[in-house]
């Protein structure tokens, strides 16, 4: 928007002695005062005086533009509630190009829709790739969403995990099939329906809570409704983490600062940017009394927004007594808040850095129950909870049927015992939950159903034992090792060895073989290489293609898979079926040499042989006469 269009301020809205330097009579020389900051005056009227110098004198622009962008944010912030619309629409057009400044002007109550739609739209890179992190915001309405997409400066990567997180948080995204980037961010998540009508009720139910705890009290609406509509996941195809994939990766929000309206008033003082640190200090002591609702969001927001003091904040929360911990995560409004409790007290995290707090499953079950933890964060505390964590999770079985990730997050956690794993998908299938995560779910939840099962798997104590020892295996040598240990406990059965000689093989091949077929299955997904290497042999179809399916499966692994002529037809198949794995050129090879692969597959495989390997194929006895023939005529085609 032109700045020509904006209207100038009454001289009466300022101070009697600046209003000789603003008026529109006043010289170029005077106003020029004004710009460079000669005229002493308040932040806010400073900001009126930018810009009426803007609007006033077309060569005062710049240095107006100049002088508006050296204003701190967090001052920029506070000014920012203070400012009529036409005025903050100026700050936001000058803030597009500084993503410090654009980024207080986004999230600002006080800015316009319209406003903060130009802004997203106008941003560059760098502004917008900053504008992204506020998700919180961006989720709340659609607009916004939709206008930063849309804006070609955004990087793609980041327009795709936008897309995919309203997937998640079934945010309305009907736009998206007519922009030109639909087809990138189509094959982000190509199962995520759009949003129903259900979800859309859902989701106008989330983001307009009820002030919640002593603090919410006082806050503004417009900030409770940000920080309850944080982004959520609402998928059903996780991307796997580490070498072994043994477990979905559950993101976690951004955590912003609260907003210092949401704390009592003699509070604030000691959550200034500016605070003394001895001021700070008395907070992370516990030195200065407030109800521990309070307390808790303090620590939150010295946490985030003060980085020397971070360690000492998740000390502070962590030292506050379990029953009143629980009563400050129940009454908490804050999504934000909850996420960072989530890993600060109940070690929510991969390789948490502070471990779970003793005795915390009335914590998880706090928080669990609280309407405004997001997905994301029951999700992630479901894969590293403890087993008494996730039975209070397994209990908000309402919850888990509208988040069905948390189901995903909880079958990948080995602590969750098998048979409430096997119930959960049970009742999930029943509900018409998505499974699709699950590699043949159908055939799985036919094995489990009516499946009696023994007491000593209720505990779970030899799946754990059996991951364990998996996950101690070197990779590299796991066929191998799973070859010899299969060798060794099937010697030791038939000379009855002495038990210290059969203890050995008993960690691998002997171990596996006495879990039920529930737990083959889960050890086939959440197990290592070595398990898989077992497992994929295993007599139970079921087992053996929840082996070879298990998302962890890489490329190395399936290429031993396809060089052992002894794995049954179905796994060649697979192997061979699956593009990904036929891209790499020593699987291909492989996949041809064995006889169980499909006729036609091998056939369509070899016109992309190289000469050595195309005599290999033709002089094989293994491959079938078709095929070994085809590659001889490929052979003479070749040489003419």
């Amino acid at each position: 928007m032109s700045t020509a269009k904006r209207p100038l301020i009454p001289l009466d809205k300022f101070p009697e002695q600046l209003r000789k330097f603003v008026g529109q009579d006043s010289p170029l020389a005077a106003t020029k005062l004004v710009v460079q900051g000669l005229v002493p005056v308040s932040g806010p009227i400073k900001v009126c005086a930018l810009y009426q110098a803007s609007h006033l004198h077309a060569k005062l622009v710049p240095e107006a533009q100049k002088a508006l962008l050296q204003i701190q944010a967090d001052e920029l912030s506070t000014i920012l509630k203070t400012l009529p619309p036409p005025i903050i629409d100026w700050v936001a057009e000058v803030a597009a190009q500084d993503p410090v400044r654009a980024s207080a002007v986004f999230a600002s109550p006080a800015s316009a829709v319209s406003t903060l739609m130009r802004l997203l739209s106008s941003a560059n890179e760098q502004v917008a790739s900053q504008l992204a992190d506020n998700q919180v915001k961006l989720m709340s309405n659609p607009i916004f969403l939709q206008s930063l997409c849309l804006n070609p400066a955004l990087p793609q990567i980041i327009r795709e995990r936008l897309i995919e997180l309203a997937k998640f948080q079934k945010v309305d995204i009907s736009w998206l099939a007519q922009s030109p980037f639909n087809t990138a961010s189509a094959k982000t998540q190509p199962n995520i329906q759009s949003q129903s009508a259900e979800s859309k009720a859902t989701q106008q139910k989330v983001t307009t809570p009820k002030p919640t705890g002593p603090v919410a009290t006082g806050a503004s609406q417009s900030a409770l409704k940000a920080s309850s509509s944080a982004s959520q996941v609402k998928s059903n195809s996780f991307a796997l983490v580490g070498e072994e994939g043994r477990a979905p990766e559950v993101s976690r929000l951004n955590h912003h600062g609260l907003a210092l309206e949401n704390f009592p008033e003699q509070v604030q003082k000691f959550l200034v940017p500016d605070a003394p640190k001895q001021v700070v200090n008395l907070v992370l002591g516990g030195l200065f009394p407030m109800p521990v609702e309070v307390r808790v969001l303090a620590l939150y927001h010295l946490a985030v927004t003060r980085a020397e003091v971070r360690e000492k904040s998740i000390e502070a929360v962590r030292a506050i007594d379990t029953a009143n911990l629980s009563v400050a995560i129940k009454s908490c409004g804050f999504a934000e808040t909850l996420d960072w409790l989530a890993d600060a007290c109940l070690g929510a995290d991969v390789s948490p850095k502070y471990p779970a707090l003793d005795e915390h499953a009335d914590l998880v079950s706090a928080l669990t129950n609280n309407d405004q933890a997001q997905e994301v964060t029951i999700a992630r505390l479901a894969l590293y909870t403890s087993a008494q964590g996730c039975e209070r999770i397994a209990l908000n079985q309402q919850r888990l049927l509208n988040q069905a990730n948390i189901i995903h997050a909880l079958y990948y956690n080995p602590k969750f015992s098998t048979v409430q794993a096997d119930r959960l998908l049970e009742l999930a299938a029943r509900e018409g939950v998505d499974l699709s995560w699950m590699p043949d779910a159908g055939d799985v939840l036919n094995e489990i159903s009516g499946q009696e099962l023994s007491p000593q798997s209720s505990d779970d104590h030899l799946l754990q034992k059996a991951i364990q020892v998996g996950q101690d295996e070197d990779p590299k040598d796991a066929a191998i090792n799973a070859v010899l240990q299969e060798h060794a406990a099937r010697r030791a059965a038939q000379q009855g060895q002495d038990d210290e000689q059969e203890a050995k093989p008993k960690k691998g091949y002997a171990l596996i073989q006495s879990l039920n077929v529930a737990q083959k299955i889960r050890l086939a997904l959440l197990g290592s290489q070595s398990d898989r290497a077992m497992l994929v042999k295993d007599a139970n179809k079921v087992v053996s293609r929840a082996a070879i399916r298990s998302p962890a499966v890489s490329v190395s692994e399936a290429l031993l898979y396809a060089r052992n002529h002894s794995l049954n037809a179905g796994i060649i198949e697979y192997i061979a079926r699956n593009r990904k794995w036929m891209q790499n050129y020593r699987l291909k090879v492989q996949i041809i040499l064995n006889p169980k692969t499909p006729v036609n597959i091998s056939l369509n495989a070899l016109n992309s042989l190289r000469p050595a390997e195309l005599r290999a194929v033709s002089q094989s006895h293994n491959v079938s006469g078709v095929v070994s023939q085809k590659a001889k005529d490929l052979i003479k085609k070749r040489q003419g």
